[in-house]
């Protein structure tokens, strides 16, 4: 995604993939979830040759129900960068999923992977991925006509709520109607958990820029995650085969 909201053909989450406490046949995504995550691609970790997924060992807070639960990297680039700095094998492929098929598949049992950048504490000391929305100085939401409905847009990284602030700010002022918009972040795993649960209908998560570039690269033929191409290498990457042709 761009500006525009777009999805693309993703990888399916097939049964031999999930964590033991997973169901053997996956159920059917719920519609409201379906429709809240439609925009929300993340990406997973896998060795290429088993399929495996990368995940880690979690306990309840109690201790109990010992369980090894998908880690979910919401930003590709970023999911790139923690590879190489783990020391982890290179050679994992970064499978992009839908937000809604994993949460279906795991019964919203995943760990969500943000950046340093997009991640913060809690009041209660607990960690948790920042989404961004929309708002005026009145504290009123910014809405979108998506799919007919109109949705509250959760953006997964402040870049790409910054850009669309940008242009819907030139927009506005082009119909007339300069209008002051404000970025703020708000916990994305509530939200999420809130839409999971049923009670949140008028939401809608939109991927981080580089989940989004990684898709069309995925499309195009990548697999390795390290092979990621960030904004300023596909640049150079143009560049160089326009001097070469």
């Amino acid at each position: 995604m761009r500006h525009g909201l777009v999805t693309i053909a993703l990888f399916c989450l097939g049964p031999l993939l999930l964590p033991a406490h997973a169901r053997e046949t996956p159920p059917p995504v719920p519609p409201a979830l379906a429709e809240a995550m439609k925009y929300f691609n993340v990406v997973l970790l896998a060795d290429p040759e088993s399929g495996r997924l990368s995940v880690e060992v979690r306990r309840d807070a109690d201790g109990t129900n010992q369980r090894e639960v998908i880690v979910a990297y919401i930003d590709a680039e970023d999911a790139r960068n923690q590879l190489a700095a783990s020391g982890a094998p290179a050679a994992l492929e970064g499978r992009p999923v839908n937000a809604a098929e994993l949460i279906t598949n795991t019964g919203g049992d995943v760990i969500w992977r943000g950046t340093s950048a997009n991640t913060e504490l809690t009041a209660s000391g607990e960690v948790t991925v920042i989404g961004y929305h929309i708002h005026n100085e009145l504290d009123q939401s910014l809405t979108q006509n998506v799919d007919g409905k109109a949705k509250t847009l959760v953006y997964m990284d402040k870049e790409t709520a910054l850009k669309a602030q940008e242009a819907f700010e030139a927009k506005l002022a082009a119909a007339g109607n300069p209008v002051k918009l404000i970025v703020s972040p708000a916990d994305a795993l509530d939200l999420i958990e809130q839409v999971r649960t049923g009670a949140r209908n008028d939401l809608v998560f939109v991927s981080a820029r580089s989940t989004d570039r990684w898709l069309e690269q995925w499309d195009a033929g990548a697999r390795l995650i390290s092979d990621y191409k960030d904004e300023s290498q596909e640049a150079i990457e143009a560049l160089a085969d326009a001097l070469f042709q």
